[in-house]
């Protein structure tokens, strides 16, 4: 199980990547038979789209896909991960993590998988 919290949208693409790419080798290295599980604050929005992302988006979300969600959608489908969250319906109230500023946000995310 890894806790994650990544760099959020403001910091410099060169961090962003370094992040994306460390964290795809960690995962990546994992036991193919090992449980894989991701948790925290990835700071993207997936969106509710599940357009080329079958296997990795469930289609349960709200709101439109940001830059940042589409890099949380790219790193899991490299690696055969499914984001959980994304499985099932849930209330407004219990899937926004965040609001304020007339803005709702999810960035709190589940990745699960066997690699």
């Amino acid at each position: 199980m890894f806790l994650w919290y990544a760099p959020h949208s403001g910091k410099p693409e060169e961090e962003n990547e370094n992040f994306w790419n460390a964290s795809f080798y960690l995962v990546s290295c994992i036991l193919q038979n090992e449980m894989v599980v991701l948790a925290g604050d990835m700071n993207g929005h997936v969106g509710s789209n599940c357009v080329s992302y079958d296997g990795t988006h469930g289609g349960y979300m709200f709101g439109d896909r940001n830059a940042d969600g589409s890099r949380i959608l790219e790193f899991a489908d490299g690696l055969n991960l499914v984001i959980c969250n994304t499985l099932f319906m849930k209330q407004k109230s219990k899937l926004v993590t965040y609001e304020g500023c007339s803005k709702s946000f999810q960035p709190h995310w589940e990745i699960l998988g066997t690699n």
